[in-house]
């Protein structure tokens, strides 16, 4: 089964970059130590410059190579990096990415050593029209840093990328759920995998089904569909959630992937929007994941506390979200 192991603790910060720094012998002098979430530049509550956070910085971490980590893949997850990302291991270049808002992964694998392996995260959080939002204008700030969690994620060769799970006919007595279930395949050959999809609800197993499938080497996709579903729908005061959980087992690899639901429909009408047919007033207001002091670093316990402002304070049932994609900790 997988391991995924948080991978915020222990890292050295400089707010400046060199060339020199991939170097797995260079020495740390000058750096900070820092943990995860980290704001590139602790900024006032008011007046100050958005250029304050507007440059290239260093994150490293060393860290050790784990013997059961051999014939696995090993992955490194960042929920978000602001803007532009390049990733370095070992002194060699694994990857990039562009925007400040979306996850993405790095697969260390063929890069790692037994012994001390050293991470590098080149992060340049300057304003640029390549990378969204820049480009044109924007109305708000958008603050540097590695400013949400990272993972390290350990997996067999054959693995679950990714699950997307769709519910259908939530007006009817008979409810479905659709389950598109993304493998990776690493290895060289053909697999013959057990597909399994659980719907669960507070620990209870709602619904089950098993597919077995045929996984060629590289990425495919498979629609696993779960019908006759007795649910409750999700609505604004009786927010309803289910687990899905999808299993797949090989001969030497196994994976498991779970994902939160809610049964519901929305349609917007001529005369207004309508939740699970019924017609809703919607109240709300626009959200940013910004906080005095540490930027877009903010902490899990305040975003969620922002929730509870926006619904039991405020008595809103809708928040516009920005612009963009939001800290996973509010999901």
């Amino acid at each position: 089964m997988r391991e995924t192991i948080v991978f915020n603790q222990g890292w050295d910060y400089t707010p400046e970059w060199q060339d020199k720094f991939i170097e797995p012998s260079q020495k740390v002098e000058g750096f900070t130590k820092v943990n995860l979430p980290h704001a590139n530049k602790e900024i006032p509550y008011n007046y100050f410059d958005e250029k304050d956070y507007q440059f290239v910085s260093c994150y490293r971490k060393v860290f050790s190579f784990d013997p059961s980590w051999n014939g696995k893949r090993v992955y490194v997850d960042f929920d978000a990096v602001m803007t532009y990302a390049e990733v370095y291991l070992n002194g060699k270049l694994l990857g990039s990415h562009k925007g400040g808002y979306t996850p993405f992964s790095i697969d260390l694998t063929n890069t790692l050593t037994e012994g001390e392996n050293v991470l590098v995260v080149k992060v340049d959080s300057t304003e640029r029209p390549d990378i969204p939002p820049f480009g044109y204008v924007i109305d708000y700030l958008c603050y540097g840093g590695i400013y949400r969690d990272v993972y390290l994620r350990v997996v067999d060769q054959v693995f679950i990328d990714n699950i997307f799970a769709k519910p259908k006919k939530v007006l009817e007595a008979q409810k479905e759920l659709e389950t598109t279930v993304y493998i990776q395949n690493t290895t060289k050959d053909e697999q013959s995998l057990e597909i399994t999809v659980k719907l669960s609800r507070d620990g209870q197993v709602v619904a089950e089904t098993k597919e077995t499938v045929s996984a060629e080497p590289g990425k495919s996709s498979y629609d696993v569909v779960m019908g006759g579903l007795d649910v409750l729908l999700w609505d604004i005061d009786n927010p309803n959630l289910y687990n899905v959980e999808v299993t797949i087992a090989s001969e030497g690899a196994k994976d498991h992937y779970q994902t939160r639901i809610g049964f519901r429909e929305t349609e917007v009408k001529a005369d207004g929007f309508y939740l699970n047919g019924e017609k809703i007033m919607l109240r709300g207001l626009n959200r940013h994941q910004s906080f005095p002091y540490v930027g877009y670093a903010m902490p899990a316990r305040v975003q969620r506390k922002d929730a509870d402002i926006l619904k039991y304070e405020l008595g809103l049932n809708a928040v516009r979200t920005s612009h963009y994609p939001q800290s996973p900790h509010l999901l």
